[in-house]
Parts: C-alpha cells; structure tokens; sequence
C-alpha cells in the first residue's frame, strides 16, 4: 500500500513538473530585417535584397520539436515564398511532430496564438516580446517553427513559417523570472519569413480538373 502512494505521488509530481516545464524567447531580440518578416515577391526569402518588408498586425504561434533533422527543417523552409507556402509548411512540420508550445501570457501554460506588431519586417511585440514556451525544457535547444497569419490590412490571410534551432531561456514561473532566450538561429539562418497568399478557391479548382483530366487521359490510352 505504502508502494503504491509513493508510486502515485511519484507520478503526480512529475505530470506537475511536466504541466509547468516552460522556457522562454524573446522575438523582439531578432535583429532587424536580418532576417526579416516579408511578402511573398522578388526576392523575398533574401535578407539582403528584400523589398516586400511587411508593416502591420499578425498572429503568431511558435511550434518545437527536441530533435527535428536537418533535413526536415530543409523541406519546411524550402516553401519559403511559395502561393500557400505558410500553411504547406505547417503542415509539414506537423507531419515532423511539431506541436504548438506558444502561450497567451508568459506565467501561464495556456497554449494558443500571441498577437502584435510588425514594423518594417522586424517585431514589434510590445507587449508580448517575451513568449513562454509550454512544455519545453528551459536552457535546452528546440528546433522551433515560426508561424504567422497576416490579421487585418491589404495582406490579411497571408501566412508564413520559418524553422531553425534556437536555445530556450529560463523559465518565466522563476522568482525572478528567468531570461528570455533571443532568435539567434534564425538569424543564423539567414532567411526571411515570408508571408504568402492562400490559392483562390477557383485556381485550386482548376488545377484539381486538370489533374482529374490527365488522369482520365492515361487511363483511356
């Protein structure tokens, strides 16, 4: 019996441990316009000759995986400044094990999208520079996912994503909370993130009939 409440109180503790496990980025410390947050257009993943900087509001969510390959980071980055490429992207990551680590407030473990500012390509969180990191071991290195969705404006819709290995600051539930880790490996990285267009619902429509027709095609030969 004695076995058995040490086993449950055991287990309790590290779910407990686990619930409250948090490291912590900073965005606003990416240096600015390299890289940078683009529009999909001529040059837009170069962080040296990029001339779609993006001003306005976006939703962010921050996605991590412990050990993703760099061959995987390769694929999720290689829809950079493609029609749909933010959501291609994510879903890629997703299908690598990404799963989605942001949360609302830096002391909570409530996961979801964090809102502000983008000025000129560079963030402009002024509120929520700092975003915690659920479920992540803090002082360790993630490979992180970046995803944006444009909220408002001539863009609005317009999603992207960038993947890179980071290192993750110290927890936010410290007494003083711990320091926010800066996106060195995007910088590293050395691309934008750029912010691209869903298809029309009638461009997916045709390309759906004209494979639908190729199909057909072989099949009848």
């Amino acid at each position: 019996m004695k076995k058995q409440i040490l086993l449950t109180t055991l287990a309790v503790g590290a779910l407990s441990t686990g619930a409250y496990a948090q490291g912590l980025i900073n965005v606003n410390n990416s240096v600015a316009n390299s890289p940078g947050i683009t529009t999909q257009g001529l040059n837009a993943t170069s962080t040296s000759s990029a001339t779609t900087y993006f001003s306005g509001t976006v939703s962010l969510e921050v996605f991590a995986l412990a050990s993703a390959t760099q061959a995987e980071l390769n694929a999720i980055n290689a829809y950079a400044n493609t029609s749909n490429g933010g959501n291609a992207a994510l879903a890629a990551a997703i299908g690598d094990g990404f799963a989605e680590v942001s949360t609302v407030s830096v002391g909570s473990s409530t996961i979801g999208a964090v809102s502000g500012a983008i000025s000129s390509g560079s963030f402009d969180f002024t509120v929520n520079a700092n975003v915690g990191l659920a479920n992540v071991a803090t002082s360790s290195v993630e490979s992180l996912l970046l995803y944006a969705v444009v909220t408002g404006g001539s863009f609005n819709g317009y999603s992207g994503a960038v993947a890179f290995n980071n290192n993750v600051g110290g927890s936010p539930f410290a007494s003083p909370p711990g320091t926010a880790a800066s996106l060195t490996g995007w910088g590293a990285l050395n691309q934008n993130l750029v912010l691209s267009p869903v298809p029309e619902p009638t461009t997916m429509a045709l390309a759906g009939l004209g494979s639908l027709s190729l199909f057909l095609f072989r099949r009848k030969k």
